[in-house]
Formats: structure tokens, sequence, C-alpha cells
């Protein structure tokens, strides 16, 4: 039983940093591959990955079976992650494109992190609960 934890937990970590690098290149693709660009898409990223393990660390000692909270965040990580690249898609409206190469920079840095949290922050939150959830189940558990 413990080695499917640690094995689920390394596959977890493993799809997000997969789906980090995705997301970049793909949301890179739209806003440019800039440094600009990039500092936002990653800010984006950690944002809702440190908010995701603040808000899993307080549900997580709510939960009497902390492991439902970390299959729940599973689920919704993969659904999120299907949806992503039609919503990235998205921002090739003609609305979004003037947007987001806006001549303002203040302006279009503004909509480049509105948009991408928008997308991202569903998944990111998730993706940064899993720690504590599974943590809290170990910590449980598992006696050593």
């Amino acid at each position: 039983m413990t080695a499917y934890i640690y094995i689920a937990l390394f596959l977890s970590g493993m799809a997000s940093l997969i789906y980090e690098v995705s997301w970049l290149r793909q949301i890179g693709l739209y806003f440019g591959f800039t440094t600009e660009a990039n500092s936002v898409i990653l800010t984006c990223f950690f944002l809702g990955m440190s908010i995701g393990y603040w808000l899993g660390s307080k549900l997580s000692k709510m939960l009497k079976a902390a492991i439902l909270g970390y299959m729940v965040c599973e689920l919704v990580i993969a659904t999120w992650s299907f949806a992503v690249p039609t919503l990235i898609h998205q921002l090739q409206s003609d609305l979004l494109i003037g947007l987001t190469n806006h001549d303002d920079l203040f302006w279009r840095t503004v909509f480049r992190i509105s948009a991408t949290n928008m997308i991202l922050l569903p998944v990111t939150l998730s993706l940064g609960a899993t720690l504590p959830f599974i943590a809290d189940h170990i910590k449980n558990h598992i006696r050593c």
C-alpha cells in the first residue's frame, strides 16, 4: 500500500512539471517567447501552486480522510488539463489579440496576468494542494 502512494506522488509531481513546460510553450505561442511573457506565465503558475498549497494545508486538517482531498485534486487536474489547450486557443479571438499585444506595457501585462490566471488558476491550485493532502495522509496512516 505504501509503495502505491509514493508512486502516485512521484507521477503527480512529474505530471505537474510536464504540464508547466507544456503550458508555458502553449501560452508563449500567443504572448510571444519574451522574458516578460515567460515571467507572467511562471508567476501565475507558482502563485496558483502556493495558494493551492496553503488552501490544501488548511483543508487537509479538516478532512478525516486526506487521501480523498488528494484524489479530488488529481481529478480536477486531469479534467482541467484537457480544457487548458481550448482555453488558450480562445486567446486568439480578435478582441483578445488586441489586448494581448496592447501598445501600453502596463495594460498588456495586466491582461496577460488576468488571462493566464483565469486559464491556469483552477489547475495550479489543485497542483499545489496535492502535497499537503498526501503528506497529511502519510503522516496519519503510515508508521515508519
